[in-house]
């Protein structure tokens, strides 16, 4: 599951799609972003504000999820993260929206969870995506061109969670 299908989120769902043959359910809040995410892989779309969200969306993926990647780390996402893996499950905080984290702590042996976080890849990582790239031909994700004197307003627009997928300025 991805949580945030803002820019980085929209592109780890197109790689997911493209890499792997598991099903890539996507949780945002925006409809417009939920319809971006299954145009480009996803399986599934859900609103995380919907009631019985958690119950809702385990129940959609038959309780088996193997794996969140929280791309907002906000203190609902987290939760909803933790509560929404399977046993044995793991999630990879990537977000930075802020808040703490908080589980009672024999969720970890119960549950066998894996709890990680993820800022930024190494030169590595990006020579290993450069050259998926040259052997794979890879989704395009949304893209939002706008002149560089638009960038105050681009700016307030991914503040304000209104861009689907990524913002370019060209100058």
């Amino acid at each position: 599951a991805i949580i945030g299908a803002g820019g980085v989120g929209m592109t780890a769902v197109a790689l997911h799609s493209t890499l792997s043959k598991a099903r890539t359910v996507v949780i945002d809040p925006d409809p417009a972003r939920r319809e971006a995410a299954l145009a480009h892989g996803a399986a599934l779309a859900f609103d995380p504000g919907m009631p019985e969200a958690l119950k809702t969306i385990g129940k959609a993926c038959g309780f088996n999820v193997a794996a969140v990647i929280d791309f907002v780390g906000a203190e609902s996402t987290s939760s909803l993260a933790v509560n929404l893996v399977r046993r044995g499950g793991q999630v990879v905080m990537v977000g930075l929206f802020g808040g703490e984290f908080r589980m009672p702590l024999p969720t970890f042996a119960l549950k066998v969870l894996q709890i990680s976080g993820s800022y930024v890849g190494s030169l590595n990582d990006l020579r290993e995506l450069v050259a998926l790239a040259q052997r794979v031909a890879l989704p395009e994700i949304p893209l939002d061109l706008r002149p560089m004197a638009q960038v105050n307003q681009a700016l307030g627009d991914l503040a304000q969670g209104r861009v689907v997928g990524r913002v370019v300025l060209q100058p």
